[in-house]
């Protein structure tokens, strides 16, 4: 019998090619691998807040649009008091940060939120704008009540589903809901994507005409959820990554 083995130069080569067809392959599949996580957790946590408003209409027997408001404050003060009252007794919340940036959840920038880099730091307590929880999850949940373009009921939150953790980057693993959607376009009874519009269809959010209500790579991803959600809560191969 005729054993022929390897010379070292084969090995070498063969490695090699491995190697390349590694590095090509490598990258898709953790990119693939993260999408999938993120887009789990992002509809957990969104479940999570909706699920919230559902307790809190039972606890007080009425839609939110009943609600009683903080009509006078500061957006920090609003914030709070929407937090407290409607919020926090229906969530797992193991961080409520109030007034407070101690601590990293506290003083989290939730990253960016379009392609200029603009980012949600004026949710921070600290600009006096809005308050932040902190899930058992570990998703950092960033709360705005109150006089948002002079409408004291609107409710925005920001969510970065796992965290301190990178990316921190919009559209990844943050995302922006609001009562009724963008202006309370939608059921004012639910948190709704930003930018959601139940009227339009999924090629609304790409076609860019205001940064704000778009999932583009050009022209910003505050849209994102939105289009996620308009996709079947999947996101279609040219979602903006």
């Amino acid at each position: 019998m005729n054993n022929k083995a390897f010379t070292l130069a084969e090995v070498l080569i063969t490695l090699g090619i491995i190697g390349v067809v590694a590095s090509m392959t490598l990258p898709a599949l953790i990119q693939k691998q993260q999408k999938k996580e993120f887009l789990t957790q992002a509809k957990v946590v969104y479940n999570t807040l909706n699920n919230a408003l559902e307790r809190a209409k039972v606890s007080y027997g009425t839609e939110i649009e009943n609600w009683e408001f903080l009509e006078s404050g500061s957006n920090l003060e609003r914030s709070m008091f929407f937090a407290e009252k409607y919020l926090i007794p229906n969530l797992k919340v193991i961080e409520y940060c109030k007034k407070s940036t101690n601590t990293q959840a506290c003083s989290h920038s939730v990253g960016s939120y379009d392609y200029k880099g603009a980012d949600f730091t004026s949710f921070k307590p600290q600009n006096n704008y809005g308050t932040t929880l902190v899930l058992s999850n570990s998703a950092i949940v960033s709360i705005q009540a109150g006089n948002i373009n002079g409408n004291t009921e609107r409710v925005r939150i920001v969510y970065d589903v796992n965290g301190i953790k990178g990316p921190n980057f919009m559209g990844k693993d943050v995302f922006i809901v609001e009562l009724g959607g963008r202006q309370g376009g939608g059921d004012k009874n639910r948190f709704l994507p930003y930018g959601y519009r139940k009227d339009k269809d999924c090629s609304y959010y790409k076609n860019g005409f205001q940064a704000d209500l778009t999932c583009t790579k050009e022209h910003g991803r505050a849209a994102c959820l939105a289009y996620i959600m308009c996709n079947g809560w999947n996101m279609p191969e040219d979602y903006p990554w």
